[in-house]
């Protein structure tokens, strides 16, 4: 015990002599420090010191712990006889706390290395679904030169923070770049709590302060209480003004690589992006005005008042970039882009912005699973099973004799079947279960894009306008699918508004982002889709445009949008079979087009062709020129439906000339019974006549037959099942009737099914 005594009584009179020592070394000596380095070691921080004793210069000298404590211990008894260095902090310990009075002004100069660093964080959402963002610099090694000047000045009413220059540059030699600027922050006490009364001529306000100053005392010993007790109170608040000043040329000193991961343990797929921010540049001003502390959600609607010019170049790693949901993938491969830029205030609650886009690169995806492939697939294998059945049947014996009044050519059975023997292709399949489509789109984009953010309040409305609020909630869905943003903030304002000056006037502030005049252009370089043996390319060289007339969307989620698209050069598109060494050329598409798209107040979205599309015209174009349904029978051929599409394309042509002879143009021709029975009666009979029939007006039997089917089900009694199936054995041609006998069952099926919605429903028992 008397050896620990003397110990601890060796070192407190050590440290005593020391001190002492200094004291007078430094009254003949004075010491100056031109550097303090500070470096990690361990668990420990030291600190290094570089300067001068006099004359005699040091450098990066280490002071032991009893002359300087560490300092990450609490400095409340530095001064006591038992200095608390070395010992270990509690977390309820609180650090004391001095008044902010005792400092008037003071100025900081900073001269530091700063090594190169990175930021990462997870957020991690209650469903389970996490996003993690990193961000580092990619300086290889190189350290960060860090300037500023500062100075500040704290009176009874304000803050004052001025930073009057501020400079981060690369040490790299000959690297100049680097962020260059200025900055200020001022702080006052808010006036009544309201930061619209703060600054105001009024006699009213003038009081108001004149109380709240006298209530919460001066700027200092609000901000004591503040650092005692946590926070400012409930009847306390600051007006915060922040402004910043980027100068010329001013721009990040070294590359910056930012990477986005979101995934979810119980969802397939994820998105990792990275992207590499070569360049970065900004000048110009920028500021803020706010009230602390926020208490409400609209408190954050404050727009800063800028005045920003921004230059950027990025590209995305390839290894790294990819969007999977599980079921498709798309890759980025040498996408990269650049963008310029200007950001402005028009005033305080309008904040515009317009930007120039150039981006190239291919994007490639990958589609699995899709429905398509298995309904081209299910395609293929009907194809092949009638072909197959109309090759093993003979068809004399099958077919009953044509009724005396049937149109049908008179082939023989044996005629057709040779026939078809002849026609028959190799059946081989062109998509296999288990293939993906792959898909590259390679091109250049330029978009200039025109951004405007506004927070003014909706319209101010009187007490009598407040009777009988409308929500856009309670609208129909077809009315609220028409509503514009302007209809939804007098709704909200209706609803639920905050005085503004006015006796029972409301009104309330609404973020609205418009994109409205904003114009893109895609000009592809390459697209290719292959699936299976199937590949479809488009020419080069080929352009998009799209304009964007109107697109603006509040922050509920509700907006308008308009946009018109054209295209040219376009070309036709060529689809391959590579199996078969097979082509066809389709025909161009139409070199302009203009979309609507309008969104609900409850995500309902509607989209309409600006100009309605004449199917009437497509369709005949479709029967009549070869140019059209020439590559569709070519493209059939691939898939080993080119004789099921032409016996279609035949159906459809017979179909149109029963119609125009019979005068029908609408639906409502067709009636009465006797009408609809000749009609669908020339359309069996007619089967096979490529729709070149000239017919007469004798009534054959199989209209007979039709007529007391039709009036059956009009009378809601059903169809006849039975006898539509004898129909349909009797009167249709060999090839259809091949169609009937080959898919009993799904005719079958169909023909109950509309029998069961002709006939009444059975009577139900009431409670």
């Amino acid at each position: 015990a008397s050896g620990s005594w003397l110990l601890a009584f060796a070192s407190a009179n050590a440290r005593w002599v020391c001190v002492v020592l200094l004291k007078l070394l430094e009254s003949a000596l004075p010491i100056r420090l031109t550097r303090a380095e500070g470096v990690a070691v361990g668990e420990e921080f030291l600190l290094f010191f570089t300067g001068t004793v006099g004359p005699i210069p040091f450098e990066r000298i280490h002071l032991p712990t009893f002359v300087l404590p560490r300092l990450h211990a609490p400095l409340s008894k530095l001064l006591s006889k038992e200095p608390l260095v070395g010992q270990r902090l509690r977390r309820s310990a609180r650090p004391p706390a001095a008044h902010p009075g005792l400092l008037a002004s003071w100025s900081l100069s900073l001269d530091a290395s700063v090594s190169p660093f990175g930021v990462d964080f997870k957020l991690e959402l209650r469903d389970g679904s996490s996003s993690t963002f990193a961000t580092s610099l990619l300086s290889e090694g190189r350290s960060l030169r860090l300037r500023c000047e500062t100075s500040g000045k704290l009176d009874a009413d304000s803050l004052h923070l001025d930073l009057t220059s501020f400079s981060v540059v690369s040490d790299q030699p000959g690297n100049r770049r680097g962020l260059r600027g200025s900055a200020s922050v001022q702080v006052g006490i808010e006036a009544g709590g309201s930061c619209s009364s703060s600054g105001k001529g009024s006699s009213k306000n003038v009081v108001d302060r004149q109380i709240s100053d006298a209530a919460h005392g001066s700027l200092p010993d609000l901000l004591f209480r503040a650092a005692c007790n946590g926070s400012l109170g409930d009847d306390a608040s600051l007006d915060v003004q922040c402004k910043m000043r980027l100068a010329e040329g001013s721009e990040l000193p070294e590359p910056l690589r930012v990477t986005f991961r979101d995934e979810h343990p119980l969802m397939l797929g994820c998105t990792n992006v990275a992207v590499l921010l070569e360049r970065m540049a900004l000048r110009g001003t920028c500021g803020l005005r706010g009230e602390l502390p926020m208490r409400r959600k609209r408190d954050l609607l404050q727009l800063p008042e800028a005045d920003l010019h921004f230059e950027a170049a990025v590209r995305l790693e390839e290894e790294s970039s990819f969007v999977d949901d599980g079921f498709a993938t798309a890759r980025f491969q040498g996408v990269q882009g650049s963008a310029s830029g200007h950001l402005w205030s028009e005033d305080k609650d309008c904040l515009l912005g317009e930007a120039s886009v150039n981006a190239s690169g291919t994007i490639a995806a990958e589609v699995r699973g899709a429905s398509f492939v298995q309904a081209l697939i299910e395609a293929e294998n009907a194809a092949a099973r009638l072909g197959k059945s109309a090759h093993a049947r003979n068809l004399g014996s099958l077919i009953s004799p044509p009724s005396a009044g049937s149109l049908v050519h008179s082939q023989s059975s044996d005629d057709y079947a040779t026939q078809k023997e002849e026609e028959s292709p190799n059946h081989q399949a062109s998509v296999r279960p288990g293939d993906v489509i792959h898909v590259h789109v390679g091109g250049t984009a330029t978009a200039t894009t025109h951004i405007q953010l506004r927070t003014g309040p909706g319209k101010a409305l009187q007490r009598t306008e407040m009777l009988d609020p409308p929500s856009p909630v309670s609208r129909s869905r077809r009315e609220a699918a028409m509503l514009t943003v302007g209809e939804i903030a007098r709704d909200l304002s209706i609803a639920s508004g905050t005085p503004d000056g006015a006796e029972g006037a409301r009104s309330v502030k609404l973020l609205r982002v418009s994109l409205a005049g904003s114009v893109a252009t895609l000009e592809l370089g390459e697209f290719r889709a292959q699936v299976g043996d199937l590949t479809l390319t488009l020419p080069p060289l080929a352009k998009v445009r799209t304009n964007v007339v109107e697109a603006e969307i509040n922050a509920e989620g509700i907006g308008q949008t308009h946009l018109q698209g054209s295209w040219e050069g376009l070309g036709q598109p060529v689809v391959q079979h590579t199996a078969k060494q097979l082509s066809a050329v389709l025909p161009p598409l139409p070199s302009a087009a203009g979309v609507t798209v309008r969104i609900g107040d409850m995500g309902q979205m509607s989209i309409t062709l600006d100009d309605e599309f004449d199917s009437v015209a497509f369709g005949n174009k479709l029967l009549d020129e070869e140019a059209w349904h020439g590559p569709l029978l070519e493209f059939a051929a691939m898939l080993n439906l080119e004789p099921v599409v032409q016996r279609l394309l035949n159906f459809a042509r017979v179909v149109r000339n029963v119609l125009r002879s019979e005068g029908v143009s609408e639906p409502k021709d067709i009636i009465p019974a006797p009408r609809m029975a000749r009609v669908l009666a020339r359309m069996m009979l007619e089967i096979g006549s490529n729709g070149l029939h000239e017919a007469d007006q004798v009534t054959s039997q199989l209209e007979d037959d039709l007529r007391s089917l039709v009036e059956r089900a009009v009378s809601a009694k059903g169809l006849d099942v039975t006898k539509i199936t004898r129909l349909l054995w009797d009167f249709l041609p060999p090839e259809a009737c091949a169609f009937v006998q080959e898919c009993t069952a799904e005719v079958d099926f169909a023909i109950k099914w509309v029998d069961s919605l002709l006939r009444p429903t059975e009577p139900t028992n009431g409670p």
